[in-house]
């Protein structure tokens, strides 16, 4: 899977959704989906950033981010997908940077994180 373009975004339309009034908890959801792939993501950076996740010493596999997306399955199933390509690519990339680091992969998991949190911040 190449990793020039590794976060997927939202089309515009979908992210107006995700902001309207009416689909306030499909957005929650979708911010905690970005927030345990940014936690994935972070131990591999050039700055590795501190995971919630291992503070309380809960790992973060497929089952987790499956488990918390499900709720957009239902109201928003195109933003489930959003969140399952992300999350393909994010567990793709720590699976390669864990079997072969390279010194790109850093570059990467950085390039991937901004752009999540860049998402992020325009739902916040």
């Amino acid at each position: 899977m190449p990793f020039n373009t590794p976060f997927k975004w939202l089309t515009a339309k979908d992210a107006g959704r995700l902001l309207d009034p009416n689909y306030q908890m499909e957005r929650r959801t979708y911010l905690d989906c970005l927030a345990i792939l940014h936690d994935l993501i972070s131990p591999y950076e050039y700055e590795s950033g501190i995971s919630v996740f291992a503070i309380f010493n809960q790992s973060i596999d497929r089952h987790l981010i499956d488990s918390t997306a499900a709720p957009l399955q239902r109201t928003l199933a195109i933003v489930s997908d959003n969140v399952q390509a992300n999350a393909d690519t994010a567990f793709d990339l720590v699976s390669k940077i864990r079997v072969s680091p390279v010194p790109t992969w850093p570059q990467l998991a950085t390039a991937y994180n901004n752009r999540l949190l860049r998402q992020y911040s325009l739902l916040r």
